[in-house]
């Protein structure tokens, strides 16, 4: 799915380069820092998690709540609900092309985000408020400082 996700992203990104202004290149810029930022955090906490199926995430939050939450905020960062970050890159590349009166390239992504957004606010909603997975995953322990760190 971050696969998938991440082809989406690289189209923004080329929207924004493909204006050949200096303000593109400083959304995308903009953009990949963030992007960059949101999957990193987002493959660590899956990697040290040890998931390899979307079904063992089912019940993270009930199972530790930090790591939950925090993978939450990340997918709705990456989905582009305000006032996250991967919001405020959307928003730039997006305004960039509406100043520039390239409007007909703005419709798709629009349409193409909200559609990752369903599938974004379905993971969310996968790991709060199905069950406990099938298949028991030992999850480690986080102390205080992992938290804040995380949070």
């Amino acid at each position: 799915m971050l696969a998938y996700s991440g082809i989406a992203h690289m189209g923004f990104i080329l929207l924004a380069l493909g204006t050949q202004t200096v303000a593109g290149v400083a959304s995308v810029l903009i953009y990949y820092m963030v992007y960059a930022i949101m999957s990193l955090a987002t493959f660590m906490i899956i990697s040290s998690l040890g998931i390899e199926k979307i079904a063992e995430l089912r019940g993270l939050s009930r199972r530790n709540g930090v790591l939950g939450m925090t993978l939450g905020i990340l997918m709705m960062s990456m989905a582009g609900i305000p006032p996250l970050a991967g919001f405020l890159s959307k928003y730039l590349v997006l305004r960039l092309l509406v100043e520039l009166k390239l409007t007909i390239y703005v419709v798709i992504p629009i349409v193409m985000s909200v559609i990752a957004s369903f599938y974004y606010i379905r993971l969310i909603q996968y790991m709060s408020f199905e069950d406990k997975a099938d298949v028991d995953k030992k999850l480690p322990v986080i102390g205080a400082v992992q938290a804040h760190v995380l949070g």
